[in-house]
C-alpha cells in the first residue's frame, strides 16, 4: 500500500522548496533544450568573410541528425547530411577569386545566407608581441591608418583569451570579419597589414588576414601534446601539458580553418623552444624581420 500525500498538507516552506528545485532544474536543462537540433554554422563563417581560392572549401555546423543540408556558393550547390551527434560538413569544389558573393546554407525550411564574401587568398597572422605590435604603434601611423580603405582586404581579429582545453569548432570566442578602413586597422597587427601591401601588389585578388597573437606566449602554448612529444619536448613540460595548462588565443576552430590557407606567417620574439634546434634560426630571423616592418613600415621578403 502505497502512501500519497495531499498537497494541501504541506508546510509553505515545503511547497516552496519544491517549487523552487523544480525550477531551478527547467533553468538547467533549458540550454540543452534550446540547442538540440538548432540549425547553424561554425561561427568563422560570417559576412564579409574570405575564402580560399583554388583549393577545395569546407564548410560546417550543427543541425537536426538526419536532415540534409544543401549549400550554394555561385553556381554549384553541394548536399550533405547531419550526423546523429548533430555535426554535418559541406566540401564545396575550388573558386576562383572574385567577388562579392553571397553564401546560401538550407537544412529544411530553414535557411542562413552570408553576402558580401570575397574569394582570395587567406593568411594566418600569428606569434608572440612582433606579430602584436598595432599598426597605430608602427611608424607613419597616421598616414597609414588614413588610407586605410580597401573593401578587397578583410581582417579578423581573435581576441585574446586563455583555454585550457582545446577549443570547440563550433564556440563563438567573439571574432569578427570587419572590412579594411581606418577604424579596423588602427588595432591589427602591423606586421600582417603591411605584409598584404606587397599580396596586393603582386597578387591582386582579395586578401584574408586572421590575427591570433599574444605577446610573450611561449611556442610550446600554440602545439597540442602529441606535437610537443614528436619535437621531444622536455618532460616537465610535458606534464603540464598533460594537466592541459596551456595558454592560447586560438581562433575559434583550432582543428582546421575554413579553408586551407594560403600560408602562415608567424613572428615569435625568440625561438623559445630548446628542442626545435633545426627551426631555431628560422624563427629568429622572422623575428628579426617582424621587428624590421615594426620599425620602418616596410615590408621585407620573408625567408
Amino acid at each position: 500500500m502505497s502512501f500519497v500525500p495531499n498537497p494541501r498538507s504541506r508546510s509553505p516552506l515545503l511547497s516552496f522548496l519544491l517549487g523552487f528545485h523544480s525550477a531551478l532544474a527547467c533553468l538547467l536543462l533549458l540550454p540543452g533544450l534550446v540547442n538540440a537540433g538548432e540549425f547553424r554554422l561554425a561561427p568563422i563563417f560570417q559576412e564579409h568573410m574570405v575564402l580560399q581560392r583554388d583549393q577545395p572549401l569546407l564548410l560546417w555546423g550543427e543541425g537536426a541528425p538526419g536532415e540534409k543540408v544543401a549549400v550554394q556558393l555561385r553556381d554549384q550547390t553541394k548536399v550533405g547530411t547531419v550526423e546523429a551527434d548533430g555535426s554535418w560538413q559541406v566540401l564545396m569544389d575550388p573558386e576562383k577569386a572574385g567577388g562579392p558573393l553571397s553564401l546560401e546554407v538550407k537544412q529544411g525550411e530553414k535557411k542562413i545566407v552570408f553576402s558580401d564574401i570575397l574569394i582570395g587568398d587567406v593568411w594566418l597572422c600569428s606569434g608572440q608581441s612582433n606579430m602584436e605590435w598595432q599598426v597605430r604603434r608602427s611608424s607613419h601611423a597616421e598616414q597609414t591608418i588614413k588610407e586605410a580603405h580597401d573593401p578587397q582586404i578583410r581582417l579578423y581579429a581573435q581576441p585574446q583569451r586563455a583555454n585550457y582545453h582545446p577549443v570547440s569548432n563550433m564556440e563563438d570566442t567573439g571574432g569578427k570579419w570587419v572590412l579594411c578602413s581606418p577604424e579596423s586597422v588602427s588595432n591589427f597587427s602591423a606586421v600582417g597589414y603591411f605584409f598584404r601591401q606587397d599580396l596586393r601588389k603582386k597578387l591582386d585578388v582579395p586578401i584574408g588576414l586572421i590575427d591570433a597573437s599574444v605577446g610573450a606566449t611561449k611556442i610550446q602554448a600554440w602545439m597540442s601534446r602529441e606535437a610537443q612529444t614528436i619535437l621531444r619536448a622536455p618532460s616537465r613540460l610535458l606534464k603540464e601539458l598533460g594537466k592541459t595548462r596551456a595558454f592560447s588565443s586560438r581562433i575559434p576552430l583550432p582543428q582546421r580553418l575554413p579553408t586551407e590557407s594560403k600560408s602562415v606567417l608567424f613572428a615569435p620574439s625568440t625561438a623559445s623552444s630548446s628542442e626545435c634546434i633545426s627551426e631555431k634560426c628560422k624563427l629568429k630571423e622572422r623575428g628579426r624581420l617582424a621587428r624590421l616592418v615594426r620599425k620602418t613600415g616596410e615590408t621585407p621578403s620573408l625567408p
